[in-house]
């Protein structure tokens, strides 16, 4: 989860900066190298004109609400935009739950999500294994062998079944289906626009932009 425009909107026009200096030229440097796509989406997040931007960069008085704007669509650690980290990392969610509970927000932030195991598949055996496997033919079938197709039918079936279990997608909790019921055309564009900027970074954020163009190309 991405910190939502609705959340971002509700925070305070509060300076949060611990290093004036630091947050009036990291910020300036942050601002002066986004793309024109990115500005207008940290804008439309915040709901700020850009005259309230530019004097946070100039004065290196930052509010929360610009820091986690900034953060999240820049790709920057917030800490690194109020002057308490010296590396410009990236941002993540941990990031900016972490620093939105110690100025007080705790009770905006939606609960996280718990990671669900995710059911194994069954695996089919290769072919080189099956060739090795399967036992030569007896001379005489009896009686008693004679019911061993039958037997070995119903099993197949049943793997079948337990096969087509597995397949099945894990289900949706509630939470999520809520969330994904309540989101607007307006912030899954904002979303969309966001994964195509992290991308720029590489690593894992380009693959995840190059599956969801995949996808709206499907």
């Amino acid at each position: 989860m991405m910190i939502t425009e609705d959340l971002i909107r509700q925070l305070k026009q509060v300076n949060v900066s611990k290093d004036v200096e630091k947050t009036k030229q990291r910020a300036s440097e942050a601002w002066k190298a986004a793309s024109k796509d990115a500005r207008e989406t940290i804008l439309t997040l915040t709901n700020l004109a850009l005259s309230s931007i530019q004097r946070a960069y100039k004065s290196g008085s930052i509010s929360a609400k610009i820091v986690v704007a900034f953060a999240q669509v820049l790709d920057i650690d917030p800490l690194y935009l109020t002057g308490e980290a010296d590396e410009k990392g990236a941002c993540s969610e941990e990031l900016l739950r972490a620093f939105l509970s110690d100025h007080g927000y705790q009770k905006l932030l939606p609960e996280p999500e718990q990671a669900k195991p995710k059911r194994r598949r069954q695996s089919k055996p290769k072919a080189s294994e099956q060739t090795e496997t399967v036992p030569a033919p007896e001379a005489a079938p009896t009686t008693e062998t004679s019911a061993a197709p039958e037997m070995s039918s119903a099993q197949s079936e049943e793997s079948a079944e337990v096969l087509s279990e597995a397949q099945e997608p894990a289900p949706i909790c509630e939470e999520t289906q809520a969330f994904l019921d309540s989101v607007t055309e307006d912030e899954i564009m904002l979303l969309v626009k966001t994964v195509l900027l992290r991308a720029k970074a590489g690593g894992k954020h380009a693959e995840k932009a190059q599956q969801l163009k995949l996808f709206l190309l499907d």
